[in-house]
């Protein structure tokens, strides 16, 4: 049997980060785990930031609208953004909660560095971006985790055709602000083939690193 996460989100926690129902609130979440050979319980906190970013099987949407890891270590579980159709975007989630870095296990700290290097390197490789904005927010979810998004030259292009913002180049936390609600989806079925290929392609390079 293949191991899972597997974390049980209370009423009370689920509803104060915006769940309204019970059943949404109490479900027990699966979430396959393809690389650890052991079964890990994610923190609460972790889980809250993860059950909102997931996706449940690589390269195609899953009937409960989550999507798999592309990448899953001891410290960090890396999956695409559910909400937001670039290929590419992905979210490096934390095993262990923290509002702060340094609120984290040293070992995680220390594994930052190479786990985001890694994963840009995978995202340059995959889709060609000539950028790739690496940025933490923590508003909507404290707990710590990183936005992963692939600028390409096409985007570039659309960005800067949708908005004469006057300046010479590209204002990166424009240019991402202006692609989350261009191409947002209400769910990770919405997601387009091309995005689900691309979360394999990105998979299969990690797996080799």
């Amino acid at each position: 049997m293949e191991p899972l996460y597997l974390q049980k989100i209370t009423t009370a926690h689920a509803r104060s980060i915006g769940r309204q129902t019970a059943r949404d609130a109490e479900a027990e979440t699966l979430v396959r785990n393809d690389h650890l050979g052991r079964r890990t319980f994610m923190s609460q906190a972790s889980w809250f930031v993860a059950s909102a970013l997931l996706p449940t099987a690589l390269g195609r949407a899953a009937a409960k609208g989550t999507l798999a890891p592309v990448l899953d270590t001891a410290q960090f579980s890396v999956v695409p953004c559910r909400d937001c159709d670039v290929p590419g975007y992905l979210i490096l989630i934390p095993k262990f909660s923290g509002a702060k870095i340094k609120d984290l296990p040293v070992d995680v700290q220390m594994a930052f560095g190479p786990a985001i290097g890694n994963v840009e390197s995978a995202i340059r490789q995959v889709t060609q971006a000539e950028r790739v904005y690496i940025m933490r927010f923590s508003e909507a979810m404290e707990s710590v985790h990183f936005h992963l998004f692939p600028r390409t030259a096409d985007m570039a292009s659309k960005f800067l055709s949708e908005n004469k913002t006057g300046d010479d180049g590209i204002n990166g936390p424009l240019l991402f602000a202006w692609a989350r609600k261009k191409y947002f989806v209400k769910t990770p079925d919405l997601l387009s083939e091309n995005t689900l290929q691309t979360a394999t392609k990105i998979a299969e390079y990690l797996s080799k690193k």
